[in-house]
């Protein structure tokens, strides 16, 4: 049960859950909610009816709406002190996918909100369930487990710490890519947790940055980020062309440029790219349509024609979806 006299760190506030993640485990059909207020992340059953969610019987595991499971904070039920909290304001927890270094465990952005000191780590725990997706407990106690089965910090713990967003995802290389949400700031580390490649966001409110600026007078949030093999499949029968770097002004000596297929070229070019507020799109006589869609996945403009205009739109990044016959391709574009 949700305790609704539990405040966490809302105040009472209107957004007094903050619900920040909410993530489908299609393998056993289950939802895995966050609350960053609560700092607990709660599954529920996917697999009930209207009528068995306003219950407590029904769908695959006879529990209809209740918790499958909860955990980060038992205090949020009564089951534990401010010394057995594990979660402070976390993002992002989901079940690492099969196939990858850890599979079926659960991978989470701890931020660390309210903990003394800040520090944000990423930890990594096994739920206790079975092939069923049951999750065990006794009554009366915190949910399981007690300790987590992995935890990065940075080697000083003080300079990793994301008070708001971020987020963790292990890759197939076995390598984890982390958000630092509140900075900015993306990087990948090996199993051993040497940092591979690490890059700072560029976009911000106000435009964006040459390479080498400081972020802090205009901040360049980011909410999470994901990344995307080639063959995923939301990239079917798309077009992915490398283009420019995002940064303006960028040095690319130290840089390898990796190598493109020429069979996924592009037949036309947008110019110029970097924009003012207007662009073209040429080597091509006309389009069915082209999309254009914001940094969140906002689409803000449709049209049919191949002279576009972003005057009313912030500058920033954005992403444009151009349908030529039964071909669609998708390319970037940044209106400093």
């Amino acid at each position: 049960m949700l305790d609704i006299n539990f405040l966490g760190t809302s105040s009472g506030n209107a957004n007094w859950l903050h619900y920040n993640s909410i993530q489908y485990d299609e393998r056993l059909n289950q939802i895995v909610i966050s609350s960053r207020l609560m700092s607990e992340i709660y599954i529920i059953d996917h697999s009930t009816t209207t009528a068995e969610a306003a219950a407590s019987s029904g769908g695959l595991r006879g529990k209809g709406g209740d918790f499958l499971y909860r955990w980060g904070n038992p205090q949020a039920y009564r089951r534990g002190t401010a010394s057995d909290q594990k979660l402070f304001g976390q993002h992002y927890p989901h079940f690492i996918a099969d196939g990858l270094t850890d599979a079926r465990k659960m991978i989470i952005f701890n931020n660390g909100l309210t903990r003394i000191p800040s520090v944000s780590q990423i930890d990594i725990i096994t739920p206790p369930e079975d092939s069923e997706g049951v999750y065990s407990y006794t009554p009366g106690t915190a949910y399981g487990p007690q300790n987590t089965d992995y935890t990065y910090t940075a080697p000083v713990q003080t300079d990793f710490y994301s008070r708001i967003l971020s987020s963790a995802q292990r890759l197939p290389n076995g390598n984890t890519l982390i958000c630092d949400g509140d900075d900015g700031y993306f990087f990948e580390i090996t199993p051993n947790e040497q940092i591979v490649w690490e890059y700072v966001n560029p976009v911000t409110p106000t435009g964006i940055l040459s390479q080498g600026d400081d972020p802090t007078a205009s901040p360049n949030l980011t909410f999470r980020v994901l990344r995307y093999a080639a063959d995923y499949p939301a990239f079917a029968r798309r077009t992915l062309t490398p283009s420019a770097p995002v940064e303006l002004n960028p040095d690319l000596s130290n840089c390898t440029i990796l190598s493109v297929d020429e069979s996924i070229n592009n037949d036309f070019t947008i110019i110029p790219n970097p924009i003012k507020n207007r662009f073209k799109i040429n080597g091509v006589s006309e389009i069915d349509k082209i999309e254009i869609y914001s940094a969140l996945g906002e689409l803000v403009l449709t049209s049919q024609n191949k002279n576009i205009d972003l005057t009313s739109q912030n500058s920033g990044f954005y992403i444009a979806k151009i349908y030529v016959d039964d071909k669609i391709t998708t390319t970037k574009i940044i209106k400093q």
